[in-house]
């Protein structure tokens, strides 16, 4: 046989031919190429494609399982808005994965998956990765927050009534005062003046009678 790249000549029992290319991949020598059966080829994905996690990118032409090239799972919908969105954490650091690599997806504080399940495992499978769950506020603490939040809607409402009571207070005791101010200058019925108001200059009249004089005051 011969070595189509190099020209050289090799015994027939150690020729090799070199597995098919497929449409998402190119190999090195190419696929077809007759050359030792311990020659390296080298795996070349195209894009968007990749081989398995932990794959090599090169093999044996003797062997009898060859590298695969498979669809990668992309994670460019999980921003950061995303995954806040769903309570996860921001720690996301590549834009895809390969096949049957797996991201492991963490909650927020105070935030799971389900009952005591803050973290879940996904795996990509060629090309295909579920989408992300959203994960859910603990019971406890959503027990909390109700309770923080009626606490602080009470004390608004004490608030606000403490300051209805002052203001009604204070108008009872304003009109009051505007009582008793109108009513020490009103004038009595009977034409006296009310208590506190400055009299006048009293009248003397002289009457003489038989008797005697009498002297009657008229205020």
């Amino acid at each position: 046989g011969i070595n189509a790249e190099y020209g050289d000549c090799i015994a027939s029992g150690e020729v090799c031919t070199v597995t098919t290319e497929t449409d998402k991949q190119t190999l090195n020598p190419p696929g077809g190429s007759r050359v030792q059966q311990d020659s390296v080829i080298t795996v070349t994905c195209d894009s968007n494609y990749g081989l398995e996690v932990n794959a090599s990118v090169t093999f044996r032409c003797d062997q009898t399982v060859y590298p695969t090239c498979y669809a990668t799972c992309s994670l460019a919908a999980y921003t950061e808005d995303a995954l806040e969105e769903k309570f996860i954490h921001d720690n996301i650091d590549s834009q895809f994965l390969v096949h049957n690599q797996q991201i492991k997806v963490t909650c927020q504080s105070g935030y799971e998956f389900e009952e005591d399940v803050p973290v879940r495992t996904y795996t990509c499978n060629d090309g295909t990765l579920p989408e992300f769950d959203s994960c859910q506020e603990i019971s406890g603490s959503a027990v909390l927050t109700t309770v923080v939040v009626c606490v602080i809607v009470l004390g608004v409402a004490i608030i606000f009534l403490f300051l209805f009571i002052l203001v009604q207070w204070r108008k009872k005791k304003t009109d009051a005062y505007n009582v008793r101010q109108a009513s020490r200058t009103a004038t009595q019925p009977d034409g006296s003046l009310e208590m506190g108001d400055k009299p006048g200059p009293s009248t003397v009249v002289i009457n003489e009678g038989a008797a005697g004089t009498d002297s009657n005051i008229y205020n």
